[in-house]
């Protein structure tokens, strides 16, 4: 009788064990539920910012294409290559001459025999002050 009894008790006690191993792997499914929808969510708002990305970058692209076409910007871009042009005849020495740097471009050369510009002087002032 006693086999019985002590068989009996294990039974139950093993049967509590599968019970609660079944919740638990219950509860496991919902949490893998609940993350799969939120990744899901996750997902869906990842793709909702990239395509406003995307399209926010091709209006940009056509707004920086559309100024490009626009006549006031080749003109813009004819006076910076004017103001280029007219700043090397400036600085620039005679041919043949050697430049040690920017500042020396707007004080002198690095021979004797090329004097400072006129318009040199004045912009090494303003640098100064």
């Amino acid at each position: 009788m006693d086999l019985f009894k002590q068989w009996d008790l294990e039974k139950q006690k093993y049967k509590k064990q599968q019970e609660n191993l079944i919740n638990i792997f219950h509860q496991q499914q919902v949490m893998l539920r609940q993350c799969k929808i939120k990744q899901n969510q996750r997902m869906k708002l990842i793709i909702q910012m990239v395509t406003r990305y995307t399209q926010i970058l091709k209006n940009i692209e056509n707004k920086n294409n559309n100024v490009r076409s626009t006549a006031s910007f080749v003109e813009l871009e004819k006076e910076i290559a004017e103001y280029q042009k007219k700043y090397r005849m400036e600085t620039s020495c005679t041919p043949g001459l050697k430049r040690s740097s920017r500042l020396s471009l707007l004080d002198t050369c690095t021979t004797d025999e090329c004097s400072p510009h006129p318009s040199s002087e004045n912009l090494l002032s303003a640098a100064n002050e």
